[in-house]
């Protein structure tokens, strides 16, 4: 699924690009967490999933930052690759929701 919400892409300058750092930092040092993510939701065999920091969004609305992952489908004809989105609560700096979903080629 992916997210549902608006999302304004964050400079890294930001007071809160540099606090969702150690949400990057922790998603990067725990990333098999990531490739189970997909694997529960995807039937992807023997496929490696090596994910990349992409960037991190504000969602105004909702109260949230999310910080998004992308694995590169090592074999591209259908997908691109998979994307996870973190959804870290603003009030509290907790992890709220995971965000799983497959991004066609464009």
């Amino acid at each position: 699924m992916h997210y549902p919400g608006y999302l304004r892409i964050l400079d890294a300058n930001e007071p809160l690009a540099r606090r969702s750092l150690q949400w990057r930092t922790d998603a990067e040092c725990n990333e098999k967490v990531l490739r189970q993510l997909v694997r529960d939701r995807f039937d992807l065999g023997k496929l490696p999933l090596e994910f990349r920091y992409m960037y991190t969004g504000l969602d105004t609305i909702a109260q949230v930052a999310a910080v998004r992952f992308f694995a590169f489908h090592p074999n591209p004809s259908v997908i691109a690759g998979w994307e996870v989105f973190l959804v870290y609560r603003l009030a509290s700096g907790r992890l709220e929701k995971a965000f799983v979903a497959e991004v066609p080629l464009e």
